[in-house]
């Protein structure tokens, strides 16, 4: 007889006896204890003999009372307690359309009905040694489940258990469930809300397999950020939690009287939080296309300078008058520089939003700070710094046609350029 069959059995009807003998057959081969081993192994052959001999009649009276469970994929007491209602399978297909629902996630069917047969559902989804769980094998009508049986009322017995598989004859719903008026055209639906417990506990399985404290992902990266502490050497990791959750209970102290997917999770689903996200209020928004043109005020500190260099420029061209020109290129620039700062103190990483995809990365390595690290590298920055020259030289002579209406000379052009060029600097 299959093994998986055999240890159902012994733990079922000599429970105690058999886990007693098994704990001492462990112990007995660690202690390399060879004469006790040996007792141990016969006390558990015989137990699994004496359970082999139960096989019959446990098969004849669990058949009989799998028809007092259901598979389902939405139980109805996840809504209330007492709500009844045929069996539902929901059988959607799979569908790449973003939405968690149905078909989309693959998981096994939940169990309803007489909690005292539970133990049947138990023993239909035994895997066995040829990959197949009980279940499977009766619906296939093989050979190995027939041989594993060895009843002579086979087929009666697989008819049995496969009323577990039945579906409702009726639609009716419950006055217990939840009801949604959901329009449709001029009329109107009346939808009843069940659960899809399977998703439900799938959703519970996936966060405390990856995002709680002791879920063994975060235990991995732990073990070995102590290792790399012990022996001094580096090691990044990344735990991740998700917080705020909510457990939320179904069945009371019986979670079994709900279905049989809730008692193995003793009862106790996860709500995600649903409040709304906490923004930041932004006093400064970063340019979506270009930031000279979108983000310099032309206030009047910044007229007052251009007015100022106009002037100058009015005089003949000496030493003094170079100085001065060059004194006011450098305050706007400083002025500019304070508009980049502006951008650069919101959170770095601002500029990978698909808001700004439009953005030129010149200009993203100009503003955000993220890219400091090439700003500051004399190897990576010629690129960024040569485009923020030609871009701020083009600004600054329009910015000049834009308030005298009237275009720089070709010198002057070339005199202005030679000093952005010199404190490019400022730009880092």
């Amino acid at each position: 007889m299959d093994t998986i069959i055999t240890d159902f059995l012994a733990t079922k009807f000599y429970k105690k006896d058999f886990e007693k003998w098994g704990k001492e057959l462990v112990k007995v081969i660690k202690n390399n204890d060879k004469e006790k081993e040996e007792i141990a192994k016969s006390e558990l052959s015989t137990i699994k003999h004496k359970a082999n001999l139960e096989l019959a009649d446990w098969l004849e009276n669990s058949s009989k009372r799998a028809g007092q469970l259901s598979l389902t994929s939405h139980p109805p007491k996840f809504s209330h307690p007492d709500a009844k209602i045929d069996a539902i399978v929901a059988n959607c297909k799979q569908k790449n359309d973003g939405l968690l629902r149905s078909g989309n996630v693959e998981v096994d069917l939940d169990v309803v009905g007489n909690a005292a047969s539970l133990d049947v559902n138990k023993f239909l989804y035994l895997e066995l040694n040829n990959g197949l769980t009980i279940l499977q094998n009766l619906e296939q009508n093989n050979h190995y489940i027939k041989q594993q049986f060895k009843v002579s009322n086979f087929d009666e017995i697989k008819t049995n258990f496969l009323k577990i598989k039945k579906l409702g004859e009726t639609t009716k719903s419950s006055d217990k469930l939840k009801q949604v008026y959901f329009p449709v055209d001029n009329n109107y639906h009346l939808l009843s809300l069940l659960t899809p417990s399977a998703i439900v506990y799938k959703l519970k399985q996936r966060i405390n397999d990856n995002f709680q404290a002791f879920s063994l992902k975060n235990k991995e990266v732990k073990g070995q950020a102590e290792k790399a502490l012990k022996s001094g050497d580096e090691f990044i990791g990344i735990l991740e939690n998700i917080w705020n959750l909510t457990a939320f209970g179904y069945g009371g102290t019986k979670p079994q009287n709900i279905s049989v997917i809730n008692n193995k999770n003793g009862g106790i689903s996860y709500l995600l939080s649903s409040m709304p996200p906490i923004l930041k209020k932004r006093k400064i928004q970063p340019p979506k296309q270009d930031f000279f043109k979108t983000n310099i005020y032309l206030g009047d500190w910044l007229k007052q300078d251009f007015e100022y260099l106009r002037k100058v420029l009015s005089n003949k061209n000496n030493i003094k008058v170079r100085n001065k020109r060059n004194e006011v290129i450098i305050n706007i620039m400083l002025q500019i520089k304070t508009e980049i700062d502006k951008v650069r103190n919101i959170d770095k990483d601002w500029s990978n939003s698909d808001t700004y995809t439009k953005l030129p990365k010149w200009q993203k390595i100009l503003l955000d700070n993220q890219y400091k690290n090439i700003r500051d590298n004399k190897e990576e920055n010629q690129d960024f710094l040569s485009h923020t020259q030609l871009e701020f030289a083009k600004w600054f002579s329009k910015i000049y046609n834009k308030l005298f209406d009237t275009n720089l000379g070709d010198i002057e052009i070339t005199d202005i350029e030679e000093v952005i060029e010199c404190e490019m600097e400022i730009f880092k």
